[in-house]
């Protein structure tokens, strides 16, 4: 193909696009190198190719193919938005705020560009922003579960429980089998207290993705707010045996070990907590509380919170000597290899007559 012949670009893009969709990434990679061999500058090829490295993991790589098409083409709108979901992916979210508004200054009813900045505001804290960015993306498309769910999970921190339930109820309405809008829902259920309903909600969830972390320590703690903690140490300790690297869960357990009065187990989780995070200030606030608790208070000036002391001397041994097996696997387990990790879903729109 030469650089002259943009219908038989266009094709190939067409060919590469549906392939693209349907999940053989190998295929569509082919025909977008071939449409680059022939025209390095083709800017749907370039994004497009990009967004094929975003969803594999290639970020650094994704970044420079997307950055390169707007150079070739700046109107090209879902490109900005694709190129938002690397820059969050790759930690720079406030330059992903950038992009996504580049993508709806070109496209003012550009429901997933909305929807990707209120994510992204939420990131930054700026849960009103979200909000209110959730439901310009809602009033775009009203059909939207995601988005739906993502209001709850933000009324949820906003204070609005009620709120939060009606929105992730109603994604749940347009989606039923949406593990995420079940969790969000789950966890607004245990924070107004209504446990059962939490749990009925997040065992749906986890049904429905058996890997899922964020449900399963929410399900632990309604099993921990409702004094069950054996079972809640269950859950928790299968989910730092098999992903070590989550400090969400080491987090938990430290915090159920400490709860039920014994510290020395609550430092070792706290201290990996900040092997893996050096900067989550929770952590460094969790680990004084443990190291007062041993009557060793860090030099640091930490903000305390109080732990309650358990009178199950038996149950506390049995957590803390779990988590130290679970400390000796850790060293011994390998986690299996995968292409890459959950992404948002990128904009696949940028060839003329496809969806």
């Amino acid at each position: 193909m030469t650089r002259s012949d943009p219908t038989a670009a266009q094709r190939l893009l067409a060919q590469g696009q549906a392939l693209h969709q349907a999940g053989d990434y190998a295929g569509a990679d082919a025909l977008y190198r071939q449409v680059l061999d022939g025209d390095p500058t083709n800017a749907d090829a370039l994004h497009l190719a990009g967004v094929l490295a975003y969803q594999l993991g290639q970020l650094e790589t994704a970044e420079r193919l997307i950055r390169e098409a707007l150079t070739h083409n700046a109107r090209l709108v879902s490109a900005y938005n694709n190129l938002g979901l690397v820059l969050d992916a790759r930690g720079r979210t406030v330059e992903a705020v950038d992009a996504y508004r580049q993508a709806i200054d070109l496209k003012a009813d550009y429901a997933e560009a909305y929807s990707n900045l209120g994510i992204a505001c939420k990131t930054l804290g700026r849960l009103d922003e979200a909000i209110r960015h959730y439901r310009t993306a809602l009033r775009l498309k009203p059909a939207f579960p995601d988005v739906y769910s993502n209001l709850g999970a933000a009324l949820r921190l906003a204070g609005d429980i009620d709120g939060a339930i009606a929105a992730c109820t109603r994604a749940i309405e347009l989606k039923p089998q949406n593990p995420d809008a079940l969790n969000n829902l789950g966890a607004t259920f245990s924070d107004a207290g209504r446990f059962d309903e939490a749990m009925h909600s997040l065992t749906l969830a986890i049904a429905l993705r058996p890997q899922f972390p964020a449900a399963q320590l929410n399900l632990a703690g309604v099993h921990r707010r409702q004094g069950r903690f054996t079972q809640a140490q269950s859950i928790i300790l299968d989910l730092v045996a098999h992903r070590r690297d989550l400090p969400e869960a080491h987090t938990a357990i430290g915090e159920l070990i400490l709860e039920q009065g014994h510290p020395t187990g609550a430092e070792s989780a706290f201290r990996h907590v900040i092997e893996l995070r050096p900067e989550a200030a929770e952590a460094h606030n969790n680990l004084g509380n443990a190291l007062r608790s041993l009557g060793r208070p860090r030099r640091r000036r930490l903000i305390a919170r109080p732990s309650s002391t358990s009178r199950n001397t038996s149950r506390r041994i049995t957590i803390c000597v779990s988590y130290c097996k679970i400390k000796a696997a850790r060293r011994r387990w390998k986690p299996p290899l995968k292409r890459s990790s959950k992404r948002r879903r990128p904009t696949l729109s940028s060839v003329p007559g496809c969806a």
